[in-house]
């Protein structure tokens, strides 16, 4: 019976033994991933080259109404006052020529995130200019003025796309979406209008060709916030990021 308990003993702490051996194998730190395939790639161009720069630029000319709903439902299809729509586009002629030479160019590129904390105030505003350039485009059409109207749209989707293509994060890419969402609607209605003409189909067809698939830009997003979140759990294992720097991180 001794002989036994000293057995099941020496079995017991033997398993242990080897349970720990195999523990402080499986607990040791494992070889960092190779994520060189998330690294971001900037380009470096200069100002007069940059549709930001004209995009920027602008976001300070732009007359956004202090109650918009009016906009947004004539965008969707509702009926409302074409003279009082017409003064809110003439009230931004300045904005929109500035896009529309930014849309010339052939990137936007925005300045980096680095960080989940980086202000990008001019997010709003490229919607809000896209929702100006889509009633616009609405407006010219209604008004029998369809070149007018499809020059504009050509615009917005194009404005969407540098938008997206070269987006600095998931915030940019989404703006460029929703505003290509813009873009696609007038063009269906252009589509469907029998004064478009087929110049005026040419005109959309190549934009929308031009504008290519949209998973490029979602890819390059997805990279800079991977870099984004990497970022900030270094400022948290370093201590640099403070409770009010963690609470603009969180959101509302």
């Amino acid at each position: 019976m001794r002989r036994f308990i000293y057995l099941l003993v020496f079995l017991v702490n033997t398993g242990v033994v080897v349970l720990m051996i195999i523990m402080a194998i499986k607990g040791r730190d494992i070889p960092a991933p190779d994520v060189s395939d998330l690294a971001v790639t900037r380009l470096s161009i200069s100002p007069d080259e940059n549709g930001f720069t004209y995009f920027s630029a602008a976001a300070g000319q732009l007359y956004w109404p202090d109650d918009p709903a009016f906009l947004n439902d004539y965008a969707a299809g509702q009926w409302f006052d074409h003279e009082a729509i017409g003064k809110v586009i003439a009230q931004n002629r300045e904005a929109l020529d500035l896009i529309h030479r930014g849309t010339a160019l052939s990137r936007c590129i925005a300045p980096g995130i680095y960080h989940i904390d980086t202000p990008v105030p001019y997010v709003r505003d490229w919607l809000s200019a896209g929702r100006i350039m889509e009633v616009k485009v609405r407006h010219a059409r209604l008004e029998g003025r369809y070149t007018e109207a499809v020059d504009a749209c050509v615009t917005l989707i194009r404005f969407a796309h540098l938008i997206q293509k070269d987006a600095e994060g998931l915030i940019h890419y989404l703006a460029g979406v929703s505003i290509f969402e813009m873009g696609l609607g007038q063009a269906r209605d252009l589509a469907r209008d029998p004064g478009t003409g087929p110049s005026g189909l040419r005109k959309l067809a190549g934009a929308l060709d031009e504008a290519g698939p949209l998973s490029p830009g979602l890819i390059r997003a997805i990279k800079v916030e991977y870099r984004m979140v990497v970022n900030t759990l270094d400022d948290l294992v370093a201590s640099k990021l403070n409770a009010p720097d963690h609470d603009r991180a969180s959101g509302p």
